[in-house]
């Protein structure tokens, strides 16, 4: 399986129930999927936090279970939201071309039982971030932000 992996520093700046919400105002984006919402998505820190994220590419299809062992393989851990939001808010080029970058490390359920993920997609000039299903097949078009799992 090919694995391919980009590196980015990020500051991660919790705030507490307003987290994801300032997240979102500083990522800049078009369009913004009402559920990703502090509410939804409760921020799993407290004090700003830096991290190494890794945007992960596997080629094929992958089912959930399966991108989370080959990145335990790896020794790292899906981000989860925020993680995410603050990746794509210092990076505003993020993500580049047609691709998606997912974090798998939170999610939510809808009303209809549904289990979504948070993603960030760019169409041309455009970019948004959204929910995806998160028990699902994904492609070689999305990109994984995670995190090194040793402390």
């Amino acid at each position: 399986m090919t694995y391919v992996s980009k590196s980015y520093s990020v500051v991660v700046p919790y705030r507490g129930h307003l987290t994801i919400q300032c997240l979102v105002a500083a990522g800049d984006y078009d369009w913004v999927d009402r559920h990703v919402t502090d509410e939804h998505f409760p921020p799993c820190g407290g004090m700003p936090a830096e991290f190494a994220i890794e945007l992960v590419e596997f080629d094929g299809f992958l089912s959930k279970g399966d991108v989370h062992r080959q990145l335990i393989q790896r020794t790292l851990r899906p981000a989860n939201t925020a993680e995410l939001l603050a990746l794509c808010a210092m990076r505003p080029e993020l993500p580049t071309d047609s691709l998606t970058i997912v974090g798998l490390g939170q999610s939510w359920r809808d009303a209809s039982r549904r289990l979504h993920v948070v993603s960030v997609t760019r169409l041309g000039r455009r970019r948004a971030a959204g929910l995806a299903w998160a028990d699902r097949e994904w492609n070689s078009k999305i990109q994984f932000a995670a995190i090194n799992a040793k402390p």
